[in-house]
């Protein structure tokens, strides 16, 4: 049976007991804020804003699939793939496969890990020079018609940033005023910028005509990245947050040791 132990000088204790009960509360509501900080960095959600812009911008790749792209075994398709799934990480993509007609495969706002699969398959020089699509397109090269897919997708999910047109230019003769319409009216859209990348087999009537359709700085020769953007790292790289936080907590787990620790008897 316990019981209160009765002192005649309490009344002179009640100012540190205050000052105890006080720093044991504000402690208690750091660590909390503490936990709570550490638990939101740690599963990525301290930049909501910055995450939030870059989740806007979309990476709309439209590849050609004609018989002399696919046809090469030198892995060019694979590697400019995979340069623009490295460009796109921290946004979303999507993907319009083209050969006289336009497919679409991955639909605009998904992550660039959708990608691997292609990425694999055109890295591999050992892939059959019948390509899985082979019967969804027939002979001949129509970017018209990708170009237009890939316009209907950006319109329809209302994503911007950048169309990547990844082709020889092969295009048929038929085609060249259905392209300059299209590639106009992509052009045209609000927050939508058009990029070419021409393949190393690229037909040099095909890329003077789309030149004078967008302009020379419509064409890159290489796959450019852009600019870092805050909130935003290419690697994982230090915790320094977590472990900052980490380092307050123990001093404020200090702190209350020091402050806050309960009367005990002790010898005088």
């Amino acid at each position: 049976m316990s019981a209160r132990l009765q002192l005649a000088d309490a009344p002179a204790l009640a100012h540190a007991t205050r000052r105890t009960r006080a720093t044991r509360i504000a402690l208690t509501l750091v660590l909390a804020g503490l936990v709570a900080a550490a638990a939101l960095v740690a599963r990525g959600g301290g930049t909501p804003v910055a995450k939030a812009a870059a989740a806007q911008k979309n990476l709309e790749i439209v590849l050609d699939l004609s018989g002399s792209v696919t046809s090469d075994k030198s892995g060019n398709m694979g590697r400019v793939l995979h340069a623009l799934q490295r460009e796109a990480r921290g946004g979303t993509v999507g993907l319009v496969l083209f050969s006289d007609a336009g497919e679409e495969t991955l639909p605009p706002g998904l992550p660039p890990s959708s990608l691997d699969p292609f990425v694999r398959y055109f890295s591999d020089p050992r892939r059959p020079t019948r390509n899985p699509w082979s019967n969804g397109f027939s002979a001949g090269t129509g970017i018209s018609k990708g170009v237009a897919v890939a316009r209907q997708a950006l319109r329809r999910d209302h994503a911007t940033g950048r169309v990547v047109i990844v082709s020889d230019l092969g295009e048929a003769f038929d085609d060249r005023r259905p392209l300059a319409k299209e590639l106009r009216a992509l052009r045209g859209m609000r927050g939508v910028h058009i990029q070419v990348y021409p393949l190393p087999v690229t037909d040099n009537n095909g890329l003077t005509f789309v030149r004078s359709v967008l302009g020379r700085e419509a064409i890159s020769t290489v796959v450019e990245r852009p600019p870092r953007t805050e909130g935003h790292r290419s690697s994982p790289g230090f915790p320094l947050a977590l472990v900052t936080l980490a380092a307050v907590a123990a001093l404020a787990l200090a702190a209350n040791e020091l402050l806050a620790v309960s009367l005990r008897w002790r010898t005088a």
